[in-house]
């Protein structure tokens, strides 16, 4: 067995892309509606090349390729259920995509595909991308061992766990990351901003944080540290956002958005990677910038095998 990962997918949330090259997968899902899978060849936005949606309208389970407009129909009454996690299995070798159901042999549905798949993704959207708001599915992934995925580079040390803990401009805890530097010390933060949160930067010579909200620069006095010591930045670019990537908030839309840096005239500084944007915001005196190119925090002891989330799909939705 191999590493079980364990998520809640709604619309408008990021894609996650898993690498699996041993050709098959493991998991359960639990929903009142129905619940999706993806599988593409190669990583990135929201059209996948095989969708497998497991419970769809009247009780229907189904698989489409992208280079079809026909797909393989079954029908499933009573496949997904909101109150336990029903099993499945789903492999892609030997030419055929197959899904079953628990210690079953015989897959529910197979349909032909001879390209080269190489990675899932579990979502909350049918193959339409259609949105309901109800549309809540709870997974337990099971990835195969971590020798058969690609694993992301880490520090040596995986102690210190990471932690928001509550400051104000007066006080700083000793364990506080310092996540860039401007002529001094550019800590970590995050920060409620209309009952939403920001991550941001603070100096202790300005004698508070700031953050970028709606393209302005705020500013607080109350807000919340990062600390510990298990942590790496990973170097990325627009809405393409690491495993183990360390969530700093989340805006209106409940979209959550994650620590980065980028470099900016000769300075590190700290800011917001917004995935709807697909770009890594920080604050500079009395504006904000945005860079497409930038590094991303990552808490490597969640990160044993390689994902890519793939967010693009948000701006066109």
């Amino acid at each position: 067995m191999g590493e079980i990962i364990e998520r809640t997918t709604v619309p408008h949330h990021p894609i996650i892309f898993y690498k699996v090259s041993a050709g098959g997968i493991n998991f359960e899902a639990k929903t009142n509606t129905y619940a999706t899978v993806g599988l593409s060849e190669k990583p990135g936005g929201d059209n996948c090349d095989v969708w497998v949606i497991i419970g769809y309208t009247e009780y229907v389970t189904f698989i489409k390729k992208k280079s079809s407009q026909k797909f393989n129909t079954v029908r499933t009454p009573d496949i997904l259920n909101a109150d336990e996690y029903r099993r499945f299995w789903l492999s892609w070798s030997n030419g055929v995509v197959q899904l079953g159901q628990g210690d079953q042999r015989t897959p529910i549905i197979s349909e032909p595909y001879e390209g080269n798949l190489s990675y899932v993704t579990f979502l909350s959207q049918d193959f339409e991308m259609y949105r309901s708001l109800a549309n809540r599915v709870h997974w337990r992934i099971e990835l195969p061992p971590t020798c058969t995925l690609e694993k992301p580079i880490a520090k040596p040390f995986t102690t210190g766990k990471l932690e928001w803990v509550r400051a104000d401009s007066g006080s700083i805890p000793n364990e506080a990351i310092v996540g860039g530097y401007d002529n001094e010390p550019l800590y970590i933060i995050r920060a409620r901003h209309n009952e939403f949160l920001y991550p941001g930067k603070y100096a202790r010579s300005k004698r508070a944080a700031h953050c970028s909200f709606l393209d302005r620069v705020i500013e607080k006095t109350e807000f919340e540290v990062l600390c510990g010591c298990d942590y790496s930045w990973t170097t990325t670019s627009k809405d393409i956002i690491p495993s183990g990537a360390v969530v700093g908030g989340y805006d209106d839309w409940v979209r959550e958005l994650y620590v980065g840096r980028v470099r900016h005239d000769g300075h590190l500084i700290p800011g917001m990677v917004d995935t709807t944007r697909g770009d890594c915001r920080i604050t500079v005196e009395d504006r904000t910038i945005a860079y497409l190119n930038y590094e991303i925090l990552v808490e490597p002891s969640r990160c044993a095998n390689k994902v890519l989330i793939a967010t693009d799909y948000l701006r066109r939705n």
